[in-house]
């Protein structure tokens, strides 16, 4: 976003004063004129700028009568039945019409708004959001509706070429007071912040603790400020936020934050298939973008509000321009809101903020994408404070991997990733809602298994995030690998895979955050020797240990996956795999082994340039018995992480 000085902000209103002088006007006679007036509003799309009706109503093709506070007074539908209005104690209530002040498509969008009307969520017929629009011309211009006889439009409603209806009642958007006023800002720099009042008289601090305001203006519920650099190498910007508040959360007890940071299989590349089109759960949340946050925002764009202004309940949606479809976000809200994991007044807001393509060096603190992800963090914070609801983020998972293979200092620089994002989380956390985080912020990640596509039969990435979670048990959880899956042509997981690993990583994290389980994931803890015998030490199994060659194909030597490694020495490899219980594995050398650092590799190995999956990539076919199950019924097994395990 281009920076901008208080004075530019300063001109630019002096040049919009005649419009919202001559819009006032406007707004008077069209209300005068207005008052028991009939409107027939056509079916199709309209352009709107605003709220003109209350109540429940179908609006395509039907006749409206309105009074002079553009209440309904009657209406009656396409069919001829008449529609009655619904007077909500809570002041709130769903219409079917074109309700939003923005542009959206009649008789298509199911919207929310309070009792004068404003905006409080939208959502059309394909999915996509409606968003308020927050930008300069929403304040000032003077049309609410302009009905076209036919037209051709985009998805948000938007006119590409029309006719316009010349009889058609025009009305002005009517200023509503703010849910909240901004105080002058407090501090002094590097810590200044900007924080508003409540009408019920509570303060809340609006801005992360390293914008650093300079300035603001506001207008209604939005504040527009001038905040320091988001990233490094960054300029001077001007940030929004928004402070109305969410009929989504009226039921809430608390709020809880998921996102997804990576790169393309965390964010349905290339898999172009839903495969959940539909919201599952009122506690299961979304910003008003999608499911998808950042993957086709500039690398060096900011994250604009409108994309985060409100909630909607979660669902995936197609981007068929980018190849994109299911991301990991609705499997793992579905297993963290389900009955059994977190409690039912819990509402979770989640989304994903990884980007195509992206080492692990593109997405560290001080880049674009980690501020953008910051941003969501942020933006969800204000609406709890708003709602004075307690807010936290208990994890933020991972899939990543695939840009980094055999990348030296790997596992160092995901330490310091979950270090960064557990301080400025928390420290958000604690700046607008009030009250710190106690836990850390986990970081659940996933073992990315398609490196062979990289024509090496090795990579140590995966091992990553492993042996942190044994070192670091409060910060990381290892939630599995992505060899049981079937990839795609590419290096990307299915759209089918996509959504059961993401049920496999929100159980393990649901284990973790709710159960308290330490090992959610089924590791090997250790090995020892006698002869040509080892015994590895397995954890984290439900039931008993399993060979399955029908869900993952045995590897060419007929061993599982299971491999032999040292340095130097004689020529030593695995003859024999056998289980015993939950937590007992037996491997068979061909030979005492005589080399140094020995060590067993759990689907350490594969075939230089071999499909990633279940069938030809890196692989093992050890998995438990856990009788949990996903949504569609099939097994959530676990299966045996990528490891590298030293002998002793």
């Amino acid at each position: 976003m281009a920076a901008a000085s208080v004075g530019d902000l300063e001109e630019a209103r002096a040049l919009l004063q005649p419009i919202a002088d001559e819009a006032t006007a406007a707004r008077d006679e069209a209300v005068a004129a207005a008052d028991g007036v009939a409107l027939s509003l056509p079916g199709g799309l309209s352009r709107t700028f605003g709220i003109l009706l209350t109540g429940d109503m179908t609006v395509a093709a039907s006749a409206v009568v309105a009074d002079s506070s553009m209440r309904l007074v009657q209406a009656t539908s396409a069919l001829g039945a008449p529609v009655v209005t619904v007077d909500d104690p809570t002041g709130r209530s769903t219409a079917t019409a074109i309700l939003l002040p923005g542009d959206v498509p009649i008789g298509t969008a199911v919207v929310t708004v309070d009792g004068k009307g404003r905006l409080i969520q939208g959502e059309g017929a394909e999915g996509q959001a409606l968003v308020p629009i927050i930008e300069p011309r929403a304040q000032v211009v003077a049309p609410l509706i302009e009905a076209y006889a036919s037209g051709t439009f985009d998805e948000r409603g938007n006119l590409l070429s029309g006719v316009l209806l010349p009889s058609q009642l025009q009305y002005v958007r009517r200023q509503d007071p703010p849910t909240a006023v901004a105080l002058p800002i407090v501090g002094a720099s590097p810590n200044r912040r900007i924080q508003v009042v409540t009408r019920d008289g509570r303060t809340v601090t609006i801005t992360p603790p390293d914008a650093d305001p300079s300035a603001f203006v506001q207008n209604g519920d939005t504040v527009s400020y001038v905040r320091a650099a988001a990233y490094s190498g960054g300029a001077v910007e001007i940030s929004d936020e928004l402070l109305s508040k969410e009929a989504h959360l009226l039921s809430a007890g608390s709020v809880q934050a998921y996102f997804g940071f990576g790169q393309s299989n965390s964010n349905g590349g290339t898999n172009v298939e839903v495969v959940t089109p539909a919201p599952f759960s009122e506690r299961a949340l979304m910003f008003a973008r999608g499911a998808r946050l950042t993957q086709t925002v500039p690398a060096s764009a900011a994250l604009p509000l409108a994309e985060i202004a409100c909630l909607r309940r979660l669902r995936e949606s197609l981007d068929p321009l980018l190849n994109l479809g299911e991301t990991p976000t609705s499997g793992v809200a579905y297993s963290l809101t389900r009955p059994g994991a977190l409690a039912a007044d819990v509402y979770t807001i989640n989304g994903t903020f990884g980007v195509g393509g992206y080492p692990i060096s593109a997405l560290k603190k001080g880049t674009r994408p980690y501020a953008n992800l910051l941003k969501g963090v942020t933006r969800a914070a204000v609406i709890c404070a708003m709602h004075g609801l307690p807010f936290t983020v208990p994890a933020i998972w991972w899939l990543q991997g695939e840009a980094n293979v055999n990348t030296a200092f790997y596992k160092a620089d995901l330490a310091q990733l979950q270090t960064d994002l557990d301080t400025d989380i928390r420290a958000i956390i604690l700046a607008v809602i009030g009250t710190a985080q106690v836990n850390p912020v986990l970081l659940a990640g996933a073992q990315s298994c398609s490196w062979t596509q990289s024509n090496v039969t090795t990579d140590t990435t995966p091992l990553a995030i492993v042996e942190l979670a044994a070192q670091y048990p409060t910060r990381f959880i290892c939630v599995g690998p992505l060899y049981p899956y079937p990839h795609t042509t590419n290096l990307h997981l299915t759209a089918a895979s996509t959504r059961m690993f993401a049920e496999t990583m929100g159980r393990a994290i649901a284990r973790r955050i709710v159960d308290g389980v330490a090992q959610p994931s089924l590791v090997a803890t250790g090995a020892t020797r006698s002869g040509t015998t080892v015994t590895l030490t397995m954890a984290g199994a439900e039931g008993d240990l399993v060979l399955d060659t029908a869900l993952v194909a045995n590897t060419a030597d007929g061993m599982y996956g299971v491999t032999f490694s040292q340095v130097g020495g004689n020529s030593v490899t695995v003859t024999g795999v056998a289980i015993s219980g939950t937590d007992t594995l037996t491997v068979t050398l061909s030979a005492v082994p005589t080399g140094t650092s020995p060590a067993i590799g759990i689907a350490r190995v594969g075939v230089s340039g071999a499909l990633a999956g279940p069938v030809t990539g890196p692989r093992s076919c050890l998995r438990d018995s856990a009788t949990a199950t996903r949504a569609d019924g099939s097994p959530l097994f676990k299966w045996a992480c990528v490891q590298n395990i030293p002998i002793l």
